[in-house]
């Protein structure tokens, strides 16, 4: 999930290259990850800081 999140953030910074802090609702708003998949990396622990998804 993990590499499903993050290549999904590295997609909408090459789009909105100018937004400093990126959420998983940005990314949920913009139809990068739909509900389900924000729910399940909300649920395993995976943040996004930086531009960088950790767990």
């Amino acid at each position: 999930m993990v590499s499903v999140v993050q290549s999904q953030l590295d997609a909408y910074v090459s789009e909105f290259p100018k937004q400093d802090k990126i959420t998983f609702a940005d990314l949920q708003q913009e139809g990068y990850l739909s509900k389900r998949q924000v729910k399940e990396a909300q649920d395993n622990g995976i943040k996004i800081k930086a531009s960088k998804v950790v767990k």
